[in-house]
């Protein structure tokens, strides 16, 4: 406020060491610090609220930190000539999305997963085709670590909800959002057997699931689950997928699906932290803020180290 210059506040450091907590500490010191209108406490409000949305699908539990962010944040807070936030905006990066698929043994999927399936009434789990056991999906059990003692996912998924609905989501959004995580459950439960060397879906209970959460038209889902499109000059040739090439496919769609949900899903808060680009708002200052990736060495190591 007083130099009226941009400035950048870089979190650094090991895995669990504590960089998003800080992150988090330093969204409330504006919070509490800075005047407020009624437009700033709005813009104050959804700002504060977008961490635990942002690590209920970004975050999850590792071997050595319970709430480890598995994406880049970088965030600009923008101000007003009297030191007031006036608006946001968010990019992300590199979300560790192999994690919707595989977890190291004593590890989590992401959090959302797990909210929702021990703090989801009775109604959306039923809607959603869903079980109270987390058990019950193959891409939950890879790690064979349903339960953290230093997480409550039945209080977290009400914070989530909560803070949903003051980002500015509404009740149509928030539905479809969770129909469509529940459908990367479902498509991990999609099994495959071998007839003549090619793989063919088990059961077709997955793929009712799945065409009713997505909208989609359940034989056109099972053939792109089993089949692949090779267009050779200008003609379409549809050939089948063997077992492995077939599960290979399903989890890709998988990745697929929750990384452009993650990316959605922050454009949808961007889209409400936008400032009001009118006179009283110009020469805004910014601050930003990243939180980036911590620092990893496993004993088997992965892309994501890598970056």
């Amino acid at each position: 406020r007083t130099e009226r210059k941009d400035q950048c506040i870089l979190i650094s450091g090991e895995s669990g060491a504590g960089k998003t907590e800080a992150s988090k500490k330093i969204l409330q010191y504006y919070a509490v610090t800075c005047p407020a209108s009624e437009h700033v406490q709005t813009i104050k409000d959804r700002l504060l609220q977008s961490n635990p949305v942002l690590e209920a699908f970004g975050n999850a539990k590792t071997l050595r930190n319970d709430n480890s962010s598995r994406f880049g944040k970088y965030m600009d807070i923008q101000f007003d000539f009297k030191g007031a936030p006036v608006g946001g905006h968010i990019i992300n990066y590199l979300l560790e999305k192999s994690r919707v698929v595989h977890q190291n043994h004593g590890e989590r999927n992401f959090h959302i997963f797990y909210q929702i399936i021990e703090g989801g009434e009775e109604d959306l789990l039923r809607h959603l085709g869903l079980e109270r056991n987390p058990q019950q999906y193959q891409y939950l059990v890879k790690g064979n670590c349903p339960k953290v003692s230093s997480i409550n996912d039945r209080s977290d998924w009400k914070v989530v909800r909560k803070a949903l609905t003051v980002i500015g989501f509404s009740e149509n959004e928030v539905e479809e959002l969770l129909n469509i995580i529940a459908s990367v459950l479902h498509l991990g439960n999609v099994q495959y057997r071998e007839e003549e060397g090619n793989a063919c879906i088990t059961s077709d209970t997955q793929i009712k699931y799945l065409a009713r959460l997505l909208g989609v038209n359940g034989s056109a889902l099972t053939e792109a689950l089993t089949h692949r499109k090779i267009i050779a000059k200008g003609e379409e040739l549809v050939s089948p997928l063997n077992v492995e090439q077939a599960s290979s496919a399903r989890d890709a769609l998988s990745k697929a699906v929750y990384g452009r949900t993650f990316t959605w899903l922050v454009n949808k808060i961007n889209t409400s932290l936008a400032y009001m680009q009118d006179e009283s708002y110009k020469n805004c200052s910014v601050i930003g803020l990243l939180d980036i990736y911590g620092f990893e060495v496993f004993q088997h190591n992965s892309f994501e180290q890598f970056c």
